[in-house]
């Protein structure tokens, strides 16, 4: 009898092998499924003529790789991995350093590891499975976490009321004067609004409003953050007005 044991060649560690897990050994070369387990007993094994050797094959299940995950900050992120043995036990890790140093998850000890909720600390992250088989443990491939931060930006770069008319953007006092000349019928006017980039607005630019009195804005940024305006319309001859606010406040001026 002879028996089947990775420690004749080394330690425990001896059979490991890159996104894998050592199941045992088989005569066949291509098996997909061990014979024998490590440590198992085989008696009768024989050669023709009762002379020579025996090969044994060792036999690997494969890990399947997590893959790297690409999301924008706030969303899911989710891993998954699997092996084909249903006796197989998971257990994720986590490295910060880029792989310098892993830590376990708790926890997180199925196929699928997900993080509900990720921020742009999680950025650059990587993680990987240890998947263990029968006493014997294979890493999966290691996969990366890229999270892209939404932006904070929520300006109005540009208030465009019509041709010729001036706009003063004060984004201190988030206060928005466009001057037209005496006369002008204020009660519809139809704005087109540039913003950063990113950005929503409401009300919409291109949709029109009374401006007989101040109308407010509201900026909303990728991140949720939001920033008013407040816009109102004056008539009359502008240069006098931007001379004194530009001087008090150091606003920006844009004439459309």
């Amino acid at each position: 009898a002879v028996t089947l044991n990775t420690n004749r060649n080394g330690s425990g560690a001896f059979m490991t092998r890159t996104g894998h897990v050592f199941l045992g050994w088989s005569l066949n070369q291509n098996a997909s499924t061990a014979e024998y387990r490590d440590q198992a007993t085989v008696t009768n094994l024989s050669t023709p003529g009762g002379a020579g050797s025996v090969t044994l094959y060792a036999v690997w299940a494969a890990i399947s790789s997590p893959g790297a995950v690409t999301v924008t900050e706030g969303q899911e992120a989710r891993f998954t991995t699997s092996v084909s043995d249903a006796a197989a036990t998971y257990q994720w890790q986590s490295s910060s350093d880029f792989g310098g140093t892993w830590s376990n998850i708790t926890g997180a000890t199925g196929k699928v590891y997900k993080i509900d909720v990720t921020t742009s600390g999680d950025d650059t992250h990587l993680f990987r499975c240890v998947v263990t088989i029968g006493g014997f443990s294979g890493v999966s491939a290691q996969a990366v976490l890229r999270v892209n931060k939404l932006d904070s930006n929520k300006a109005i770069i540009r208030f465009n009321l019509g041709e010729n008319y001036t706009s003063y953007i004060d984004e201190h006092s988030g206060t928005i004067t466009v001057f037209v000349p005496k006369g002008t019928v204020v009660t519809s006017m139809t704005p087109i609004i540039t913003l950063s980039t990113g950005a929503t607005v409401s009300p919409q630019s291109g949709v029109a409003q009374d401006f007989t009195s101040s109308v407010t804005y509201t900026v909303t940024a990728d991140d949720g953050s939001k920033k008013t305006y407040t816009v109102t319309v004056m008539e009359g001859d502008s240069s006098y007005h931007i001379i004194n606010i530009q001087q008090a406040e150091g606003g920006q001026v844009t004439t459309n």
